[in-house]
């Protein structure tokens, strides 16, 4: 076989897809004939004709090859996706291949057409696509694609990935608003001031539970801003940061769109208004929202390494969530104390009362600690049903050799009596075989 494109004899066929070596042109006529015939016997002797469907993998992974190969990705990069195609095979959608590969090359195509989403591959791709329940497809696929994304979980490789995808972005607003940038912004400096705001909001866990992504976006704007007014004298001319950003403008860089990253910077704000306010020789001078161009004062004064976490800084939820888990360990041990001295509390609080009650019942104090307060009341409120509703009939006991009048009518226990004599007295509970 020659390839039609080079002339090269140098053709691989892998999955049932003949590629050449040379130029990498996928050769459709070997795919579109892939239907085999072979010959086989029964066991009478009589030989039939056997018809080789092609694989749903195989369809995906030859178009995975042509749109890879048509937006020009190299070729360890389309291995990869095959590999991840015969990871994941079911879960992705085998009857729209095409949509499929077109959602792969979006996502991995991040670094090589920075400002294009799937429906600039969709447009540029000659082969018609189908765009309906096109967004459906492609959150799934996402999901799936996260081991082979460009950033790992790794916060300096992930810091990195943010800033080749936004900073040209950054730099271009700045330009809009400022006659002149300051020679401060450059992207080492707001790496390294990012990476301290990255620290500050693990510290008060704005970070915990969520996305990296938005997070480190939302330090390099803040990072941005700080370092373009660095040197400046007047903080009060400053330009304010809660409407500086053209937040939309960064969503055809971003998988998710900005929304998230603009609600990690007004949170970054909030928190460093916060911490503008602890700090004492900061106190009035500025508007609190202004305490972004105030960084150098805010990292000295809490020096993260050794500050303890302030209450006020922590998220409403976390805070909450850490109130009550304190209020809970207080009850369960004036409970602990309560029962070991034999003595029922006389307090209004409803938990320690819960609490002691499962004690009483046989539960250990190891045992409450790992429970919610949700699964303590519904335990609490099972044992006191129990006790006041005594009609509640067990299982029978078909094994027991007593016959009472419960179990079976007059006339069905006069046929399991040995003497076959009926029972005078139905009433009669204890009646022995």
């Amino acid at each position: 076989m020659i390839c039609p494109n080079c002339s090269s004899a140098a053709i691989t066929e892998e999955d049932r897809v003949s590629v050449c070596n040379d130029c990498g042109t996928v050769l459709e006529e070997n795919f579109i004939n892939i239907e085999e015939q072979a010959l086989a016997e029964n066991s009478v002797g009589r030989t039939f004709m056997v018809h080789h469907k092609p694989k749903k993998d195989n369809v995906l992974i030859y178009w995975i090859r042509k749109v890879f190969h048509y937006f020009g990705f190299p070729a360890e990069t389309t291995q990869q996706t095959v590999e991840f195609c015969h990871k994941h095979s079911r879960m992705l959608n085998h009857h729209r291949s095409v949509e499929t590969a077109l959602i792969l090359a979006s996502l991995i195509g991040c670094a090589k057409q920075p400002g294009w989403q799937i429906h600039d591959y969709i447009r540029a791709f000659p082969q018609p696509v189908e765009t309906k329940g096109l967004r459906k497809m492609q959150l799934t696929i996402t999901l799936l694609f996260s081991s082979l994304t460009t950033a790992d979980h790794n916060i300096s490789t992930q810091l990195e990935f943010m800033l080749d995808k936004i900073f040209p972005i950054v730099i271009k607003q700045m330009k809009k608003k400022f006659k002149k940038t300051s020679v401060h912004l450059q992207r080492n400096n707001i790496k390294e001031t990012a990476q301290k705001l990255i620290d500050l909001s693990d510290h008060f866990l704005i970070r915990e539970g969520r996305g990296n992504r938005p997070t480190i976006g939302a330090a390099i704007l803040i990072a941005a801003l700080y370092m373009q007014q660095k040197g400046q004298k007047k903080i009060s001319n400053a330009k304010s940061p809660l409407r500086f950003w053209q937040f939309d403008e960064f969503s055809d860089v971003l998988e998710h769109g900005h929304h998230a990253m603009k609600t990690r910077y007004f949170e970054f704000i909030k928190l460093l208004k916060e911490c503008y306010e602890k700090v004492p020789w900061l106190t009035s001078v500025v508007s609190g929202q202004y305490a972004v161009y105030l960084l150098d004062d805010i990292f000295s004064m809490l020096n993260i390494s050794q500050a303890e976490t302030h209450v006020a800084y922590q998220r409403p939820i976390i805070r909450r969530a850490e109130e009550g888990r304190a209020v809970f360990e207080k009850a369960l041990n004036e409970a602990e104390l309560h029962f070991k001295a034999n003595l029922r509390p006389e307090t209004n609080s409803i938990l320690e009362y819960r609490l002691y009650k499962l004690l009483s019942e046989g539960y250990t104090v190891d045992e409450l600690k790992g429970c919610h307060e949700s699964m303590i009341r519904n335990i609490f409120h099972s044992i006191i049903f129990k006790e006041q509703h005594d009609f509640i009939q067990t299982p029978d006991d078909l094994d027991n050799p007593i016959v009472n009048n419960q179990d079976m009518s007059e006339k069905e226990i006069s046929l399991y009596i040995k003497n076959d004599t009926p029972v005078s007295d139905p009433a009669v509970v204890d009646k022995k075989k």
